[in-house]
């Protein structure tokens, strides 16, 4: 039980600390994507809650990193940092409401460093321990 308590923290910290990179790096890019993105829609209501589910989705492909790297025992600060970026990446392309929204891909590498973060945090406060 205090194993889960851990990792359930470290999860935690781990967004924490990635949505704070994030907004530290990118929050005058986000305001303008959102207000860009948003103007190509119709309806707003339809934009707002594809905004609200990809970062679900996110969380939902970091908790799986987090549970492989349990299960298996993985201790390697390489393996957190790397599934961190990845999670952050892959999930919000896939998930992304239109062709538009698509061309944050430049921006890849920045949000990819929210999720390296997360990753490092993750593994320094539960990871190293798996």
């Amino acid at each position: 039980m205090q194993r889960f308590a851990t990792v359930f923290l470290g999860f935690i910290l781990a967004i924490v600390a990635g949505a704070l990179v994030l907004v530290a790096i990118n929050g005058y890019w986000s305001a303008q994507i959102y207000s860009q993105t948003l103007s190509h829609y119709s309806d707003e209501w339809a934009f707002e809650s594809s905004m609200m589910v990809a970062p679900l989705f996110t969380l939902v492909s970091a908790a799986v990193a987090v549970v492989v790297g349990e299960i298996a025992h993985i201790r390697s600060a390489l393996y957190y940092i790397v599934a961190g970026g990845v999670a952050a990446v892959v999930i919000p392309f896939f998930t992304s409401p239109t062709p538009e929204y698509q061309s944050i891909t430049p921006y890849f590498s920045v949000i990819a460093t929210a999720g390296f973060a997360g990753g490092l945090i993750y593994w320094l406060f539960a990871g190293r321990s798996a």
